[in-house]
This record gives structure tokens, C-alpha cells and sequence, in this order.
């Protein structure tokens, strides 16, 4: 699997154009440049080609359910050419370890008043937390609340 750093975007653009075409694109970091070397992506993906029509998915993340993301990859397309499946924001590759980043995110966004990136990083780190129900919140210990 070959891996690409932003200054090497170009370099795989110029791959795309010469017909060199991966099965899946996985691009981890900052949303800003994810969401706009996901777009260089599908552009030149999606090119015209004579022998391709291009079927594009759009699906956000926060809303996403992970078995039918899942299931959705693994099927064919009952059309001619190719799928692109563009999923922003997967909870299927949310972890504990990267929890502490969303916490982050979440006091520099409230510090920026930037309310809506502070509900999706407190949102992602509730769903990492596996709770039953928010209010086994109000109950958690300094250290439960560090873990």
C-alpha cells in the first residue's frame, strides 16, 4: 500500500490521469484538507472516459451505520463503470487512543466559538465512551473521567 503525504498530492493526481487507480483511498488528518484532496480525488477519478460512467456516494459519517458502510463497499454496483463511495468523518476508524484529540479539538473549537465542531468532537468521544445513557455521566470519578 502506497502512502502519500499532502505535498505528494500532486504526484498521485498525475498517477490517477496515467490510469493508475487504487481500489480505496484512505485520507486521515485535517478535515479541511481531507475534504479538499477528497474532492481533487473524485475529480480526476471521475474524468470522463469512454469506458467509464461514474456512480458517486456521498455518505457523512456522524450519520453513517457502520454495517451498511461496510456492506455497501463490499457490493457491486448494478452499473457500468466506476463507484466512489466518499464517507466523511467514519466512526469505523474512531479509536480510544485518538480520544484525547477530539478533546482537544472540542477546547479549541468552544475557545474559536465554534459550536458545531465542538458537538461532533464531544459526540465522537460519547460514542467512544460506550455508555448507556448520558447519565452515567454525572456519576464518573476525576480518574474514570481521565480514562
Amino acid at each position: 500500500m502506497a502512502v502519500y503525504q499532502r505535498k505528494d498530492t500532486r504526484k498521485l493526481l498525475q498517477e490517477i490521469e496515467k490510469g493508475l487507480v487504487h481500489p480505496v483511498y484512505l485520507l486521515h488528518g485535517d478535515r479541511y484538507l481531507c475534504r479538499k484532496t477528497g474532492d481533487e480525488l473524485i475529480a480526476a477519478l471521475s474524468k470522463e472516459n469512454r469506458e467509464y460512467q461514474v456512480n458517486i456516494r456521498r455518505m457523512d459519517g456522524e450519520k453513517e451505520d457502520p454495517v451498511q458502510t461496510v456492506n455497501l463497499l463490499k457490493s457491486y454496483s448494478l452499473f457500468n463503470g466506476r463507484q466512489i463511495v466518499r464517507v466523511m468523518d467514519s466512526g469505523l476508524l474512531s479509536s480510544r487512543t485518538n480520544s484525547s484529540s477530539f478533546w482537544d479539538r472540542a477546547l479549541k473549537a468552544h475557545a474559536d466559538n465554534d459550536r458545531e465542531v465542538v458537538v461532533r468532537c464531544l459526540s465522537r468521544l460519547l460514542d467512544l465512551a460506550d455508555l448507556e445513557s448520558c447519565a452515567e455521566l454525572a456519576g464518573l470519578t476525576a480518574d474514570q473521567w481521565r480514562k
